[in-house]
């Protein structure tokens, strides 16, 4: 099921936290590339602490160019995140492991001078009643970086932290739907089969897309 690695993350960060009697405790924010958001951070000792938080953000995408379409539409980025924070040295910098959510991008084709072209060949607009595709990175992905400062101070109650790193994505699934609204069954039939080599094209371009980058400014608080 999707996300149930993280989520099963998530229940063994709260095991952890809620065996740890002597944790420091503290809530944080942070603003980065994979948008915003904040969550809870424990510190176990002066070496390892965890981090349970949820960011989001989406923005449009306009005008961006795939193969030979054109798309309009929304990426949406963040959600959940279970990290593992590791201070080798016992102070600001530490190095972090976890899960967070991938990125999702979904789009509609926009038509260029009343008019597409798939795969090499120009069909006017009016025989084509919709046409969408979408990028999925699939479920929760590994996340491995590194940062400076503490996800809770160890002398005071605010703390700053920055984080950066890779997520993990792997390969993206390329999804291209275009609707036929022309009579002509041949034409429907070709008209498929220049979407189907057209979607190969972008999956291709898209197989290269196998990390997101994560640069994350972050500021908390510790009870």
């Amino acid at each position: 099921m999707r996300k149930s690695a993280l989520f099963l993350t998530m229940a063994g960060f709260l095991l952890a936290t809620g065996n740890a009697n002597s944790a420091d405790f503290g809530l944080y924010g942070t603003v980065g590339t994979v948008g915003l958001g904040g969550g809870v951070a424990v510190d176990l000792n002066n070496n390892i602490g965890f981090r349970l938080g949820y960011t989001t953000y989406s923005y449009d995408v306009d005008e961006v160019e795939n193969s030979d379409l054109s798309f309009d539409g929304e990426a949406d980025l963040g959600g959940l995140q279970a990290m593992v924070d590791w201070y080798p040295f016992g102070g600001g910098f530490h190095i972090s492991a976890g899960l967070m959510d991938s990125v999702d991008l979904n789009a509609r084709a926009v038509p260029i001078g009343e008019s597409y072209v798939i795969d090499g060949v120009t069909y006017d607009a009016d025989d084509i009643g919709d046409a969408r595709g979408s990028v999925d990175f699939g479920s929760t992905a590994p996340y491995l970086g590194l940062g400076f400062g503490r996800a809770l101070s160890a002398d005071g109650h605010f703390s700053f932290i920055f984080d950066m790193g890779l997520i993990f994505t792997g390969k993206p699934d390329v999804a291209l739907n275009v609707t036929c609204v022309a009579g002509d069954a041949d034409f429907c039939s070709e008209l498929a089969a220049d979407v189907a080599a057209e979607e190969a094209a972008m999956q291709e371009d898209a197989n290269d897309l196998k990390f997101w980058p994560v640069l994350s400014f972050g500021l908390s608080y510790k009870f």
